[in-house]
C-alpha cells in the first residue's frame, strides 16, 4: 500500500507492529503469537508525538518518542510482566536539553542494560551502559577533544521564535559559557526540507568558531521533521513559504533576546537549506551582514521543469511539478534565482561541487553570475567550485579540513573577527 510502513519485533509469545496506517505518527499494535486473530493497539496514535522507533526485550519494551511540543526524542522504557500488564512506563532521563539520546545494539535480548549513544551541542558522542535496576550510568567511550576550548566551557539553550502567522519555531544556539549573557556575532543555520529533523550534534570543526566569540544557531524551520509530520507538511508544496517566515523570525528572535548582535548575523544553509537562506536574502538583505551558500539548491524552477535531471521527478513530492501552471508561478515565486533584483546584498560566499549530481555545478555559478550585476552594495560576491567533490563535499578527511577552514575564514572576516 503506498505511503503506508511498517516493522515487526518479537518477544517471547508476541509479536509486535508498529506502522502508519491509523495515522501519520504510528501506532503500535500486538497479537499472540499463537493468535492468528487480529492485532490489538498497545500504543494509540497520538496527535502530540511521533513513535520514531521500538526495540523488544525480554522484560519489555525502549520506544523512540518525538515530542512535538519539546521537538525532542525521547526513550520511554515499558516494562510488562507475562500477561502482558505494566510494571513500569517511564522515560530515561537527558543529561540535557535539547540533546540526541538513542538506543544502541544492546548485548543480550534479556538483560537489563541498555547501551546509549547521546551527543549534543556541548557533549561529544558519548557511549554509555544504564544499568535499568540501579540507574546507574557507565561511561564506554567518548570521542575526544583536543584543543585549548573543552566541551565543558560551552553552554546550550533553546529559545522560541514567533512566525509569521503564530507558531512557535525552536531555535537552538550554543556559545562560550563565559560569553553568555551578552549580545555575540552568531552564525544561524537552517535547512527544512524533506521531513530531515536537526537533532543536537556536536561538530569539532565548530569549536573554531564557539572559541573565537561566535554564537552557533540552528532555526528548526517548518519542512524539517522536528516537530513531527505535520511540521514538516508545513513547510512544504504549497506551504513552502513558512519555511522562509520562519527563518527570518528565528533571526528577530536572537535579536530580541540579546544572545545576537543584529549587525553581525552570518546566514549558513546547505543543499535545500542553500535555497531557504538564497531567498531570505533575495528578500530581507539586511537581515544578514554575510550568507554561505553550500551546493545550494537555487534554480529550483528550471531544475523542477527537466525531467532529465537525476533527482526531478522523484522531487515533485518536494516541491510540486511545474507542469501545473499554478505550480510553476508557486516556485517562481520564491525560486532564488528568479528573484534576485538590483539591492544592497550582504557578502556572500557561494560554493559548487563540479562532480556534484544533485544539485549540479552550474546552479551556484548561474546564481553568482546574476548576483553579482544585481549587486549595489560594495560587498563581495564570492564562489569556489570544487573540481574533484560532488554533494557531500571532499572524501579525504584532510581535504575536508581545509574546505571548513576556508569557509569559517570567510564566516570570520564577515563577523569582523579575521583580517581584513
Amino acid at each position: 500500500e503506498p505511503g503506508v510502513e511498517v516493522s515487526i519485533d518479537h518477544r517471547p509469545g508476541v509479536f509486535y507492529r508498529l506502522h502508519n496506517q491509523t495515522g501519520p505518527h504510528f501506532q503500535l499494535d500486538m497479537r499472540a503469537e499463537s493468535d492468528n486473530a487480529s492485532w490489538q493497539p498497545l500504543i494509540a496514535h497520538r496527535d502530540d508525538a511521533t513513535l520514531e522507533g521500538v526495540d523488544a526485550f525480554e522484560w519489555g519494551l525502549i520506544l523512540a518518542e518525538r515530542s512535538h511540543q519539546d521537538a525532542q526524542v525521547l526513550l520511554r522504557r515499558l516494562e510488562l510482566d507475562s500477561h502482558h500488564q505494566t510494571l513500569l512506563d517511564s522515560y530515561i532521563d537527558l543529561p540535557e536539553t535539547p540533546c540526541s539520546q538513542l538506543l544502541e545494539d544492546s548485548p543480550h535480548f534479556n538483560a537489563r542494560m541498555l547501551h546509549l549513544r547521546e551527543e549534543s551541542f556541548t557533549r561529544p558522542p558519548s557511549w554509555y551502559a544504564l544499568d535499568l535496576d540501579s540507574g546507574v550510568r557507565t561511561l564506554l567511550k567518548q570521542v575526544p577533544v583536543h584543543g585549548s576550548l573543552a566541551p565543558e566551557q560551552l553552554v546550550s539553550r533553546r529559545i522560541w521564535a514567533t512566525s509569521h502567522d503564530g507558531e512557535q519555531v525552536p531555535v537552538s544556539v550554543v556559545m562560550r559559557e563565559d560569553l553568555a549573557g551578552q549580545p555575540l556575532p552568531t552564525l544561524l543555520y537552517g535547512y527544512g526540507a524533506y521531513g530531515e529533523a536537526l537533532d543536537p550534534w556536536f561538530s569539532i570543526a565548530r569549536l573554531e568558531l564557539l572559541e573565537r566569540g561566535v554564537a552557533f544557531a540552528v532555526a528548526h524551520v517548518r519542512g524539517g521533521g522536528e516537530r513531527g509530520e505535520p511540521w514538516y507538511l508545513a513547510g512544504k508544496m504549497a506551504h513552502k513559504e513558512n519555511s522562509f517566515h520562519d527563518f527570518l523570525a528565528a533571526r528577530e528572535a536572537l535579536v530580541a533576546t540579546h544572545i545576537s548582535q543584529p549587525e553581525r548575523i552570518v546566514a549558513c544553509g546547505a543543499s535545500a537549506g542553500g535555497l531557504l537562506v538564497g531567498t531570505c536574502i533575495n528578500r530581507a538583505p539586511e537581515a544578514f551582514c554575510a550568507a554561505v551558500l553550500d551546493v545550494p539548491f537555487l534554480d529550483v524552477l528550471r531544475t523542477m521543469q527537466n525531467p532529465e535531471l537525476p533527482l526531478t521527478t522523484a522531487e515533485y513530492t518536494e516541491w510540486g511539478n511545474p507542469e501545473a501552471p499554478d505550480v510553476a508561478e508557486r516556485i517562481a515565486s520564491y525560486s532564488p534565482i528568479d528573484n534576485i533584483r538590483s539591492q544592497r546584498y550582504p557578502a556572500l560566499w557561494i560554493e559548487g561541487s563540479w562532480f556534484d549530481t544533485r544539485v549540479s555545478y552550474w546552479e551556484p555559478a548561474k546564481f553568482y553570475a546574476r548576483v553579482s550585476q544585481a549587486q549595489q552594495g560594495a560587498a563581495p560576491i564570492l564562489l569556489h567550485t570544487d573540481m574533484s567533490s560532488g554533494h557531500g563535499g571532499a572524501s579525504g578527511r584532510f581535504k575536508a579540513w581545509r574546505d571548513t577552514a576556508r569557509q569559517d575564514a570567510f564566516i570570520l572576516w564577515a563577523l569582523g573577527l579575521g583580517n581584513r
